[in-house]
């Protein structure tokens, strides 16, 4: 077999979780992989993907973040940096969901908790400029080489989960699935400065956590093949066998349960952009 994986294997995403918050006491698994693409390998940029993963007893954060490859047509470069800002964003959003949620009892207000958000990460990302001091010219095209990116995240708690996003991306909780091609070039840093900037997070879905069985959100390089739709990796999804709670290692099992046995892997057509991933899946009680 070409196996052109092995050229740039997944690798796992965390996003700094320690070993202090790998366990909680929810019922779920949570994992995260991210791959550099083929493209970008050939043209020697870095992958532009971020993934942050907070777990604690009785709630878990996932963000996963999609840098901007091109960039900002003034600048002489022909390739962004904006995997300093998918990182930046991807920690940044999660620590105010976990500023937020920590000391609550009560349920989320999902209107008022994306308006808080979105108003607190623009408003961080207007300091961190006005630290470099820039002309007005540099900040912009700073922030559009170093900042732009699209996010999607999810909040699980005892009583509830949601999921939200600003960009496009896959995203799938139980058996529905979210295609949030439409939203592409939907970035953050377009409303940084704006005197009357946009509610700029939107809401995918939520539910009752009693309810949750499995989701996944993902970066839009997935999007370019079949395999999220595989028969292998849908099986993945649903295995409520897992070894432990909290944080699970996913890659021997994604290489395989899912790469080894799809039949697509061969056509090499699959993928040229970075991809990540992270992804939650219930425990199976012990009986």
């Amino acid at each position: 077999m070409n196996n052109l994986w092995e050229k740039a294997p997944f690798g796992i995403a965390t996003g700094g979780l320690t070993t202090e918050q790998l366990n909680t006491k929810l019922p779920f698994s949570v994992g995260g992989i991210s791959r550099q693409g083929l493209d970008h390998i050939h043209m020697g940029v870095p992958n532009q993907d971020a993934v942050n993963i907070i777990i604690q007893d009785d709630f878990i954060i996932g963000v996963v973040a999609d840098g901007c490859t091109s960039n900002n047509e003034n600048s002489v470069d022909s390739f962004s940096s904006n995997q300093v800002g998918a990182q930046l964003l991807a920690k940044l959003i999660g620590n105010l969901c976990c500023e937020n949620i920590s000391p609550r009892k009560n349920r989320i207000n999902k209107t008022k908790f994306l308006h808080w958000l979105s108003e607190q990460t623009l408003q961080r990302l207007e300091k961190i400029l006005d630290i470099m001091r820039f002309s007005d010219k540099e900040r912009k095209q700073f922030s559009y080489q170093t900042l732009t990116a699209t996010v999607i995240g999810f909040i699980i708690r005892r009583e509830e989960f949601f999921l939200f996003h600003c960009g496009d991306g896959i995203v799938q909780s139980n058996q529905n699935s979210y295609n949030l091609s439409s939203h592409s070039g939907s970035y953050l840093s377009k409303w940084i400065d704006r005197d009357t900037p946009p509610v700029v997070f939107n809401k995918i879905t939520e539910g009752k956590t009693k309810d949750l069985s499995h989701l996944y959100i993902a970066t839009d390089g997935f999007l370019q093949g079949n395999l999220l739709k595989s028969e292998v990796f849908q099986e993945m999804l649903h295995n409520e066998n897992q070894s432990q709670k909290g944080f699970v290692d996913l890659i021997p099992e994604f290489h395989m349960e899912v790469l080894d046995n799809w039949e697509e892997m061969e056509t090499n057509a699959w993928p040229g952009d970075d991809s990540s991933m992270i992804m939650v899946r219930r425990k199976k009680q012990s009986t």
